[in-house]
């Protein structure tokens, strides 16, 4: 009787966990067949993406990555063509793409979607690299010197730009005309000056100008930048031995430039009143300036041998625009 009843248990119990797992099978408990079932749906396919500028030109980027809600789901491979590739899973996708210098992207974010039908892309990006036309000019960069080497091909002409400046340009040559401002500027013994002066018609304050090559022959030329006598880029030299002199026109700078010879105190006294002296210590960014009086200390500034010194002089007050104003003032090395 005893066995009989564990007998009875035993299958009553067997019963009861076929009963749960029929109950759970039944209500989806133990299978992820949904949860895998919208990875299951999506197709992985292997994409390939390519850029052209506005000419129609392959550009091959430096880096690209796919990402998907921020986060990064492919690096691609770019390949010697510029083509950049790799696999993904359907869907739609933000491009982080690295360009060559002077490569732009025409819009701030690039979305690419992807379908087993279609994985290819192909993405427009500007090129913005100087060409020297009048679209894209070359810069017209100087040198501390003021001056930049330039090869014009055959008959050719380049557009030039460069911010606006109030200097001369000089080119000494007899093979190249310049035009600027409506003007054409050929050489005269050999030399070809134009005078850049900014006005209301430049442009975002760019000077630009043409240069024509009139031979057969491809010319290399240098272009020149001359700057009137008391412009920074052209200071009149500062005398330790006798007073200097400044005409100051309106509330325009006149500037003195000097290299130390030793070490010490540059000390500058004026000698004219309503003028405002500044000292600026090219090799250390050390700047002082002063008003003038009667009563004023001189400008004193520390010097280190070979330290490279400009002195800015200009009149305070009301004045003319045109009016003439003479500066006199004396410096000396202690």
């Amino acid at each position: 009787m005893i066995k009989m009843k564990k007998i009875a248990a035993i299958l009553a119990a067997a019963c009861m966990s076929i009963s749960v797992a029929a109950v759970a099978a039944s209500c989806g408990g133990g299978d992820n067949s949904s949860s895998s079932s919208s990875s299951s749906a999506l197709q992985k396919v292997n994409y390939s993406i390519t850029f052209k500028d506005q000419d129609g030109l392959s550009v091959s980027p430096i880096s690209l990555s796919l990402y998907q809600n921020e986060e990064l789901k492919s690096t691609a491979t770019i390949s010697a063509q510029g083509v950049s590739s790799g696999e993904v899973y359907e869907g739609s996708y933000v491009v982080e793409v690295e360009l060559p210098e002077g490569y732009l992207q025409t819009s701030n974010t690039i979305t690419v979607t992807f379908t087993a039908a279609d994985a290819t892309e192909e993405i427009s990006v500007l090129n913005n690299t100087p060409n020297g036309t009048a679209a894209r000019p070359f810069g017209f960069i100087v040198s501390d010197t003021y001056e930049m080497e330039t090869t014009i091909p055959a008959n050719g002409t380049y557009y030039y730009a460069r911010s606006a400046v109030n200097a001369k340009l000089v080119i000494e040559s007899d093979s190249v005309q310049v035009h600027y401002n409506a003007t054409v500027y050929s050489p005269r013994e050999g030399v070809v000056e134009v005078p850049l002066v900014a006005d209301e018609d430049d442009v975002k304050g760019q000077i630009v100008f043409t240069v024509t090559n009139l031979t057969n022959a491809e010319v290399t030329v240098v272009l020149k930048l001359v700057y009137p006598e008391g412009t920074y880029e052209n200071p009149m030299e500062l005398s330790l031995e006798e007073e200097n002199t400044a005409t100051v026109v309106g509330y325009s700078i006149v500037n003195f430039g000097w290299t130390a010879s030793s070490t010490g105190t540059l000390s500058l006294v004026s000698e004219s009143a309503n003028n405002y002296l500044k000292v600026y210590n090219k090799t250390t960014g050390r700047v002082e300036g002063y008003v003038h009086t009667s009563a004023s200390a001189p400008l004193e500034i520390a010097v280190n041998e070979g330290d490279e010194i400009s002195v800015e002089i200009t009149v305070q007050g009301t004045v003319a625009e045109n009016a003439e104003n003479v500066i006199t003032f004396t410096a000396s090395v202690a």
